[in-house]
C-alpha cells in the first residue's frame, strides 16, 4: 500500500514502531492509545500538507520526526497525553494550522495537552497563522512557549492553562491579531 486517505492506528498494545508502513503516504493520521509505541519515524510523510495529525495516549512515544516535511495542516494538530515527549521536534516546518477550520469541529485546531514531560514548544517556531481554537493545557513541565515567536494571527480562542512551570508568555511577543474570546 502506498497511499491511504486516512491512517488510524488505535489500541495496539504490543506495537513498538511503524516500520512496515515506511512507504505509506496519507493526508490524515490518527494514532491513539498504543501503549508500547516508541517510534513513528518510519511514516516520514513526503507531502508538505496534511488534513489532520492526531497523536494521543502514548506513554513511551519519543519523537514526532515523521512530520518534518509538513508545512500546512488544514484542520487540526492534536498532541495529547504523550508522556515521553520532551519537545515537539519534527513539527519544525509547520507554518499554518486550521486553514479549513470550521466552528463545528469540537475541540480546536491546535491542542497540546497532558504531555507530562513536554518542556518546550520551540519546534513550532515557523508557525505564522492559526485558525480555530488553541488549547495548551496540563503540560506539567512546560517552561517555554517561545515557539510561537512568528505567530502573528489567531482566528479563534486561545486557552493556556494549568501549565504549572510556565513563568511567562514570551512566545507571543509578535502577536498582532486575536479574533476570538
Amino acid at each position: 500500500i502506498e497511499y491511504a486517505n486516512g491512517l488510524l492506528i488505535n489500541n495496539l498494545s504490543l506495537v513498538e514502531d511503524l516500520d512496515p508502513l515506511d512507504k505509506l503516504q496519507t493526508d490524515y493520521i490518527e494514532i491513539n492509545n498504543n501503549i508500547s509505541l516508541r517510534n513513528i519515524d518510519a511514516l516520514d510523510m513526503n507531502s508538505d500538507e496534511m488534513i489532520t495529525i492526531a497523536i494521543y495516549n502514548h506513554p513511551v512515544l519519543e519523537s514526532l520526526h515523521a512530520f518534518s516535511n509538513i508545512k500546512t495542516i488544514r484542520i487540526a494538530l492534536i498532541i495529547e497525553n504523550n508522556d515521553s515527549l520532551i519537545d515537539l521536534a519534527g513539527l519544525d516546518s509547520i507554518e499554518y494550522v486550521g486553514l479549513d477550520y470550521s466552528p463545528n469541529i469540537c475541540c480546536g485546531s491546535l491542542i497540546i495537552e497532558d504531555n507530562d514531560n513536554l518542556v518546550s514548544l520551540s519546534a513550532l517556531n515557523n508557525l505564522i497563522e492559526l485558525k480555530g481554537n488553541t488549547h495548551i493545557a496540563n503540560n506539567f513541565n512546560l517552561v517555554s512557549i517561545d515557539g510561537f515567536y512568528n505567530l502573528t494571527t489567531l482566528f479563534g480562542d486561545l486557552s493556556i492553562r494549568l501549565n504549572i512551570k510556565l513563568a511567562n508568555l514570551d512566545g507571543f511577543q509578535n502577536f498582532v491579531s486575536l479574533n476570538g474570546d
